[in-house]
């Protein structure tokens, strides 16, 4: 019997590679290899992380390529079989069932998202992040954005000296490349005059007995040099130069300590937080000076000393007392974002900056230019009066400090701050992710550093632009605004047992405001995204609410290839009883068949009847002692 699949209508050659394309041992071949891969992945994910699994195993092209091997298999295992008769209708739902499923984890990795947003209440955000490197370009202006993925092979790429491709991204007529990527780098700072804008500086040494010590100085801007604050300012006119120079300080100074904190402000007189600690209104927290420091200076073992009793870097020492404790801390007057522009963070978040006015000059140090490129110095001591002198680069000049000289060594009319980036040396892990990019448009071109999470703002043609380098924001289309967030915890104990999110999703597009709550085990979903309560983080004194955010196309798809599997499995399991049930039938039947007819045993005659049927036998010659002869060809035996 000859079979009527469609294989036997194909070429012997197709027909050849379809069967083995569907055959089980192809089928067992590519299950193994799929658990090995998978054994080896939780191994792995247990000593590197989900997102470094995710990278090394799942999301790569020889695991995509065994699935796909997987439902090519499935598939071919069906179309040999065609076409089908009522007992193979179980085989086919299971087997289309299974390339369903792979088809739409397929379209999940292709199409889905996920991700996180973190929210303190009342704050409103309209996007989530996603664990995936981008490069983003935004014209301010006009709100145009445009982006590049980074995926982990092409920074891979980036970060070896001869990179395959340089991803790059367009937005209007601004053009950006991507051409290096260093994973730990350290940076310099070094001031170059080659700007696209104007913009003044002067590099200020000074000389004393510590050695020579320099700074740049930026018009408009206040730096330290050796110790003493320095301030750098450019005339708009010859009577704005003329006020400057002969500016005199006031005879008494102000010295105010101010705070803030989250949900209120205070300036406390220095003397009055000196004498005994101030409460900073009802936020539980108190601050107390410790010391003046005039002169504040480093000492030995990085201690902070007074040099001088001149005002020269006023600083104090103050407590901050709260909940959780004390800390101390240092404010300088002349430099109220030292503490951010070193890396220090305020836990309690309470910020904490001094304030000392007249009885000097805004600074000791004053470099004045004109608008003819003129270069003045005012020197304000704290005793006598003001001294000015002209400024020659390359020329140092005296000050009123004994044994102290100051030069400036050069000037630049474009000047801005160049960072360069290096890869660490020795052990990694102490440096910070780069990207080395160049920017063009149609006027200007220039090539830069991007450090990662922190946006670089640029001018570019006139038009104000941020170019960043971090996270992928992925947008929502809707608004999402954090009403209230509840932490709730169990009886008698400080650990947190449920969290909960009360939002309000704001939909510009149709003008719905809707109001959500989301918790642990009770997700909410809205524009095709789901959102999870996941965990929360505190930010000071306030808890920020963590939410995960997804959105899966392929879930539907997978889900029906789930219950036409379960549906499939029912049918064969059906087909097959029914066939076992006809096959006992079947053998029922034929032993009824086959049975030999029942003999009955005759009963023994008597001697005398056994005697009498004797002589009858001799007389009509059935019986005899000798063989019958055989009857000859065409002649009827006996009885027939």
């Amino acid at each position: 019997m000859l079979s009527t699949d469609v294989s036997n209508r194909l070429p012997e050659g197709r027909r050849t590679w379809l069967r083995l394309a569907g055959s089980l041992w192809f089928a067992a071949v590519i299950m193994v290899l799929l658990l090995v891969a998978m054994a080896f992945a939780t191994v792995y994910e247990s000593s590197h992380g989900t997102d470094a699994v995710q990278s090394a195993f799942y999301k790569t092209w020889w695991f995509e390529t065994l699935l796909a091997l997987l439902a090519l298999n499935v598939t071919a295992a069906v179309v040999v079989r065609y076409p089908f008769n009522r007992r193979q209708v179980g085989f086919v739902i299971t087997h289309a069932s299974i390339v369903l499923i792979v088809l739409g984890a397929w379209i999940s990795d292709r199409f889905g998202v996920a991700g996180q947003l973190a929210l303190v209440e009342g704050e409103t955000t309209s996007g989530f992040n996603v664990e995936m490197d981008a490069v983003t370009l935004v014209n301010r202006s006009t709100g145009g954005r445009a982006e590049v993925v980074l995926t982990p092979s092409l920074l891979e790429s980036l970060a070896s000296p001869t990179p395959t491709s340089l991803p790059t991204l367009a937005l209007s007529d601004v053009r950006v490349e991507v051409q290096r990527f260093l994973a730990d780098a350290v940076g310099r700072e070094s001031v170059v005059d080659d700007a696209p804008y104007p913009q003044t500086a002067v590099e200020l040494a000074a000389t004393g007995e510590l050695g020579d010590k320099n700074a740049w100085l930026f018009a408009g801007k206040t730096a330290e040099v050796d110790g003493l604050a320095v301030s750098f300012r450019m005339a708009a006119d010859a009577a704005e130069l003329e006020r400057l120079l002969a500016e005199v300080p006031t005879a008494t100074p102000t010295r105010i300590v101010n705070a803030e904190w989250s949900g209120g402000a205070a300036e406390i007189p220095l003397q009055q937080c000196t004498e005994k600690p101030a409460a900073l209104g009802d936020s539980g927290f108190t601050l107390q000076v410790l010391r003046y420091l005039p002169h504040a200076t480093v000492g030995t073992g990085n201690k902070m000393v007074n040099a001088s009793d001149e005002p020269l870097n006023p600083a104090v020492e103050v407590e901050v007392t709260g909940p959780a404790g004390s800390e101390r801390r240092v404010a300088f007057a002349r430099f109220p974002d030292f503490r951010s522009m070193h890396g220090a963070a305020d836990a309690d978040n309470v910020k904490i900056t001094f304030v000392e006015s007249g009885g000097g000059a805004q600074t000791p140090i004053a470099i004045l230019g004109a608008p003819d490129g003129a270069l003045h110095v005012r020197f304000t001591p704290r005793t006598g009066q003001p001294v000015v002198q002209r400024l020659a680069i390359g020329t140092p000049v005296e000050s009123p400090w004994p044994g102290r000289r100051f030069v400036i060594r050069r000037r630049f009319e474009h000047a801005r701050v160049s960072r360069t980036f290096e890869p660490v040396g020795g052990e990694a892990g102490h440096g910070v992710p780069v990207l080395r990019v160049k920017v063009a448009s149609a006027k200007s071109s220039a090539e830069l550093w991007l450090e990662k999470q922190r946006p670089l703002p640029l001018t570019i043609d006139g038009a104000a632009h941020e170019l960043a380098f971090g996270e992928r924001s992925i947008p929502l289309g809707f608004n999402v605004t954090l009403n209230r967030f509840t932490v709730g915890y169990y009886p008698g104990e400080n650990r947190p047992r449920s969290f909960e999110s009360q939002v309000t999703i704001t939909d510009p597009v149709n003008g719905r405001t809707q109001g959500r709550v989301i918790s642990m085990n009770h997700p909410t979903e809205y524009g095709g995204f789901s959102f999870f309560q996941s965990s929360y983080r505190l930010d000071g004194k306030r808890a920020m609410s963590v939410l995960s955010v997804s959105r899966d196309p392929g879930q539907p798809v997978v889900f029906t290839g789930y219950i036409t599997l379960l549906l499939g499995m029912i049918v064969v399991l059906v087909v097959r009883m029914g066939d076992r049930k006809r096959q006992t039938g079947e053998h029922r039947s034929n032993g009824v068949a086959l049975r030999l007819p029942e003999v009955k045993a005759e009963p023994r005659p008597s001697p005398r009847r056994a005697a009498l049927a004797g002589t009858s036998a001799r007389r009509t010659g059935v019986l005899s002692h000798s063989r019958p002869e055989p009857a000859a060809a065409g002649e009827d035996t006996p009885g027939t």
